[in-house]
């Protein structure tokens, strides 16, 4: 921490310093704050992020291991499931926590302001929370950016998704609002998490394009 708060550091140093501090945060298998287990962090699909929080357990090969505490809870959190879907059991070794982007952002809220500094942060400026896209900018309709499709332009493209976002999101309101089924739920999320990046690229296609044009 000291290293890290050097006055005038240059940013070679504190990079490397972060790198090292990461090295080490993945060889730590308990949370010094809550005892939690610290599993493996990994995307299992385009859009779906998922922590294998007892892969060292399932892994190991010893013959008297016991099973922590919160696995013996992320298990029983099964028991209605398996009521309905006995071939449940055989896979309940590849469940994983999923990290939706609800969890992740109160996960990242907790984060005390010393550990973002040891994440290479300033919690006074920016926070790891303020990564994750709370609110979409919706720009005025005169300075929407153009998207070449093939020999024309459009200005539209921007305002179709921001079209689609707030359909999905009526839906998903109105499912909640009248109790509908999780399923429903799931299907309509994913269609925003779609949506939404693609936003951001047709924003900054607009601006390259205007940047070509001022070069030339």
């Amino acid at each position: 921490m000291e290293r890290l708060r050097t006055p005038g550091i240059d940013n070679l140093r504190r990079m490397n310093i972060c790198k090292k501090i990461n090295e080490q945060c993945k060889k730590t298998k308990i949370c010094y704050h809550c005892g939690a287990l610290n599993g493996v962090v990994k995307k299992a699909g385009p859009l779906k992020i998922v922590h294998d929080k007892f892969r060292a357990f399932n892994m190991s090969t010893a013959a008297k291991k016991v099973p922590p505490e919160s696995k013996i809870a992320f298990e029983q959190s099964f028991e209605e499931a398996k009521k309905t879907n006995h071939d449940l059991d055989k896979h309940l070794k590849k469940a994983m926590d999923d990290l939706n982007p609800l969890k992740v952002l109160n996960m990242f809220k907790q984060i005390l302001p010393i550990d973002c500094e040891l994440l290479g942060m300033n919690p006074q400026e920016g926070r790891p929370e303020m990564f994750l896209w709370q609110y979409i900018p919706a720009p005025p309709i005169c300075i929407r950016p153009s998207v070449q499709q093939d020999s024309a332009s459009n200005e539209d493209d921007l305002t179709v998704k921001l079209t689609e976002i707030i359909f999905v999101n009526s839906l998903i309101r109105t499912a909640l609002q009248s109790g509908e089924a999780i399923h429903i739920l799931m299907v309509s999320s994913p269609h925003t998490k779609r949506t939404s990046p693609v936003i951001n690229r047709r924003r900054n296609d607009g601006i390259i394009c205007k940047l070509r044009l001022l070069c030339i």
